[in-house]
């Protein structure tokens, strides 16, 4: 988990070259002691409480690596001066190479630019990728659905972590509960917070697992909209939305389904492409 963090936030090359980096400070903070490197090297030696501290928060989320990113950057940016400064300082029979000191500059836009060819693919360009190909398919059309039918003051019930896209595509407010308990709704009568929408998605899918949880919203609340990624071993469900009013019975799933439009949605990642299907009962 550790290992996976830190290339797809800083990539593997870069890491090494951050920690040579470190040794470079260590080194001058030795020959000479000053406050600046003092102060990376202090800089550097408080990240390991921190990392101890917050490792559930770095699993989870990459914006709690924030502040070790300006770390990282100055190891790297000085690693880089101090090769560029060795390499300017080369002289063959005694005559100095011109703009040999560019030369490390021009390696690291290689390793560090997004660059994807036939012939070489940089480190950084993996790491973008795999930031990329994390995606939560479906977000996008339950919140459109939810926004084109339903009024501002109507809120959501959501099973929270990476499902809080589905309120920005709604453009309405949410409360993030894994497994929706009856007196999660009567809370919400008694405090009038309008709660008339659920959206069911995917790890929130264990809710029909949940016989007393989802007997009473399924005899409260009707199926709008569901959806499904086809792959070669049949279609697997990622959500389902429902709205307060009428009932549910699962059983005759495949009945409503039945002559219903079939709605597609592509999404692109950097292996190719992939559709989501999913049906409207209005």
């Amino acid at each position: 988990m550790i290992w996976s963090f830190i290339i797809d936030n800083y990539t593997e090359v870069g890491f090494y070259i951050a920690i040579l980096g470190l040794f470079f400070v260590a080194y001058d903070f030795y020959k000479k002691r000053n406050f600046s490197n003092l102060f990376i090297l202090g800089y550097a030696f408080s990240i390991i409480p921190f990392t101890i501290l917050m490792s559930s928060k770095l699993s989870g989320h990459n914006y709690h690596q924030y502040p070790i990113a300006p770390l990282v950057v100055i190891l790297i940016a000085y690693f880089i001066i101090k090769i560029a400064d060795f390499f300017g300082r080369i002289r063959i029979e005694g005559m100095r190479i011109r703009y040999s000191g560019l030369l490390p500059i021009v390696a690291f836009i290689l390793l560090f630019i997004p660059i994807n060819t036939d012939f070489y693919k940089s480190p950084t360009y993996d790491s973008i990728a795999r930031q990329f190909d994390t995606q939560f398919p479906g977000l996008d059309i339950a919140g459109e659905y939810i926004k084109e039918h339903s009024s501002p003051n109507e809120r959501i019930i959501f099973p929270s972590h990476q499902s809080y896209g589905v309120l920005w595509h709604a453009d309405r407010k949410g409360y993030g509960i894994g497994i929706p308990k009856p007196e999660h709704f009567e809370y919400s009568k008694n405090k009038s917070l309008n709660v008339t929408w659920i959206f069911i998605y995917q790890w929130g899918l264990r809710l029909l697992q949940h016989e007393e949880e989802w007997n009473y919203i399924k005899e409260r609340f009707s199926l709008k909209q569901i959806a499904f990624k086809p792959t070669e071993s049949g279609s697997v469900p990622i959500y389902l939305l429902m709205r307060e009013g009428g009932s549910f019975d699962e059983s005759k799933l495949n009945d409503m389904l039945r002559n219903r439009k079939i709605n597609k949605r592509i999404y692109e990642t950097t292996m190719g492409k992939y559709v989501v299907v999913y049906v409207n009962f209005d």
